[in-house]
């Protein structure tokens, strides 16, 4: 979870969430998962968070697709697919709605204060709401 948040707090400063703190976050959370002792958990929660990569991912393409650019960085994605490994998909989800309406809730408090954003860093978010989500599904 350190590792989740320190690559948030990377993407809110630099707005590039860094595969070098994702891999041994990733690495590491597998790690936990095998030594649980339950292979079949470990695959669940492999599979859930290659789920949540792609679906990040497809809806990334799509929108692309219709709008030419990008919706979401694939550093969002990864760091979605990671914090599968590390929390579940339950608290996964939670991150993705309620970091959703708190980056709305920035966007309008800009656009209030008459500051144009030209891009806002969604891992903060995800965070702020991964930490939602452990408290109700953990």
């Amino acid at each position: 979870m350190a590792l989740l948040a320190l690559a948030a707090i990377w993407d809110a400063k630099t707005g590039l969430v860094p595969d070098v703190i994702l891999a041994p976050a990733c690495v590491l959370s597998l790690i936990g998962l095998i030594l649980r002792g339950d292979p079949v958990a470990a695959a669940e929660a492999v599979g859930w968070s290659v789920l949540a990569l792609g679906i990040v991912w497809i809806t990334n393409e799509i929108w692309f697709r219709l709008f030419h650019r990008d919706a979401l960085g694939m550093g969002d994605a990864k760091w979605t697919a990671v914090a599968v490994l590390a929390a579940g998909p339950f608290p996964a989800a939670v991150a993705w709605m309620l970091g959703s309406w708190l980056a709305l809730f920035w966007i309008g408090g800009a656009w209030v204060l008459r500051r144009r954003l030209a891009v806002v860093h969604f891992a903060p978010f995800l965070l702020i709401g991964l930490f939602v989500g452990i408290v109700f599904f953990h």
